[in-house]
């Protein structure tokens, strides 16, 4: 009876172990293969590529793709071995950046929109996707993935202020209004250079300053 029951405990241990290695076999070919998409991605891809390792709490700098030197403005050459937050994290997004960096480190894969700072000290927007490869012997640590979505962000805003000066002018009651309103949304919305707005008087014979 013993026996058998041996036998049925070193059975079911057997399974156990080989159901967990091959989930580990699955696991490794899921990082390779995510590791050799994005190395094809690396040198021609239009997103920005970083490779990280994390140093304590700190991602350092392991290697950038050209796409990442032309958006953000500083060559391989200068920022590796640095902190990636210390080069392009804005000093107001400090507590953003150690959160994601507290995600990557967990092995958590995710997306969030965030503000970066180019060499040339603009700010822009991003989609970033923190890509961790957990694999022990890699020399990396994971990819941070930034897709430049400023001007579509711009472009949403601006359809948005677009609507909110229609309604705007929709609800003038009088001329005048409906010339301000116009002036406003050519200057604030458009970009436009208007200094003013005129109207005809009754007899067409003249135009009136509406809004200046």
């Amino acid at each position: 009876m013993i026996l058998a029951q041996l036998a049925v405990v070193g059975a079911v241990g057997g399974i156990a172990v080989g159901v967990y290695d091959s989930q580990q076999r699955r696991q490794r070919r899921r990082i390779v293969a995510e590791k050799t998409r994005i190395e094809a991605l690396f040198e021609n891809g239009t997103d920005c590529i970083a490779a990280v390792t994390f140093d304590g709490d700190t991602p350092v700098v392991r290697d950038v793709n050209p796409a990442f030197e032309a958006t953000f403005g500083y060559p391989v050459e200068e920022i590796r071995g640095r902190s990636l937050d210390e080069v392009i994290v804005p000093p107001k997004a400090d507590d953003e950046a150690t959160a994601i960096n507290d995600r990557a480190r967990s092995g958590d894969r995710f997306a969030e929109t965030v503000r970066r700072r180019t060499a040339d000290g603009d700010h822009r927007t991003f989609r970033l996707r923190a890509i961790p490869l957990s694999e022990e012997g890699l020399a990396i640590d994971g990819y941070a993935v930034y897709t430049d979505v400023t001007e579509r962000q711009r472009y949403a805003q601006r359809l948005a202020d677009l609507h909110d000066a229609t309604r705007r002018l929709m609800a003038a009651d009088a001329p005048d209004e409906v010339a301000s309103e116009g002036v406003r949304a050519a200057d604030e919305v458009l970009g436009l250079d208007l200094t003013g707005a005129f109207l005809a008087t009754e007899d067409e014979s003249a135009l009136e300053p509406a809004a200046v």
